[in-house]
């Protein structure tokens, strides 16, 4: 339930909804009616315990040091994380992280390796989500 109240002559918002709890202030009362629209459909979508400032970096970085040494292609994946990290999706928010974003990577990727390597990638990557929702950082596997 989001609360819209003046503080001075600003206004701020305080949304808590499914344990969850976010608030930002605006100069005007529209802007933070919209922003508590929008924050409220976005924090009902997930469920309980989800990490809503988990960024993809994170991820890769936690999925680096946890998971890949106990795989026998640990320097292979430990490279191809490295090169995802560098990424502008990777600073992106999980809970953000949408398909076209992997669709749009396989497209450029697909410009200069084969497709047997791309697969190969987004296996990589399917395997990092699903350790995302192990660990409760999102609800959905984007990939």
């Amino acid at each position: 339930m989001a609360t819209v109240r003046k503080r001075g002559d600003k206004w701020q918002v305080q949304i808590t909804l499914n344990g969850h709890r976010k608030s930002k202030t605006f100069q005007t009362k529209s802007q933070a009616s919209a922003w508590a629209r929008e924050t409220e459909q976005e924090l009902s979508l997930l469920g309980d315990n989800v990490d809503l400032r988990a960024t993809f970096d994170q991820l890769l970085n936690r999925y680096a040091k946890e998971i890949s040494p106990t795989k026998g292609g640990a320097d292979w994946e430990q490279g191809r994380i490295d090169k995802f990290r560098e990424l502008p999706i990777a600073e992106k928010r999980l809970v953000d992280l949408k398909r076209e974003d992997f669709e749009d990577y396989i497209e450029d990727r697909l410009k200069t390796v084969q497709s047997s390597t791309v697969n190969r990638e987004l296996n990589l990557l399917r395997h990092t989500m699903t350790q995302a929702r192990r660990w409760n950082l999102m609800e959905h596997n984007s990939v």
